[in-house]
């Protein structure tokens, strides 16, 4: 092989292209970047003296116990299940709740499932603009 032909195999190995001084193959410029996933870390244990985000306990307890019926349905739904389990959620500007944590259980997956479920339902008044709070509640069947 002849020094040009070295050459010209060089830059189509590095530069992509297809021939000595031809025109770039079709290929993307640059790579598309990769979305780094990072993985979560678990849910810290919440100061409910001090936090801004955290949701009036009084005003959480009063309105499960008051749709404390909704929750029951569960134990008639699974008959067997007898436990606690405290789950923790975050309550949004509309005051419907998200982001669902099983901090602590005694109870089978179904069970905590329908819960949560029940839970999804369950709305609180709106907290104060701008805040999301988070609040927690223990359950005992």
């Amino acid at each position: 092989m002849n020094p040009l032909n070295v050459f010209c195999i060089s830059l189509v190995l590095l530069l992509g292209l297809v021939g000595c001084g031809s025109q770039p193959k079709d290929v993307e410029s640059s790579p598309k970047p990769v979305k780094v996933i990072r993985e979560r870390k678990p849910p810290k244990k919440l100061d409910t003296r001090s936090s801004k985000n955290i949701y009036s306990k009084r005003t959480s307890d009063r309105i499960i116990r008051k749709r404390r019926r909704r929750f029951e349905e569960c134990q008639k739904e699974f008959p067997n299940q007898k436990g606690a389990m405290t789950v923790r959620w975050r309550i949004d500007q509309k005051g419907r709740t998200d982001q669902f944590a099983v901090l602590d259980s005694d109870l089978d997956e179904d069970f905590q499932a329908c819960v949560i479920q029940r839970l999804q339902k369950t709305t609180f008044p709106p907290p104060k603009p701008g805040i999301y709070p988070y609040t927690q509640y223990r359950f005992r069947f």
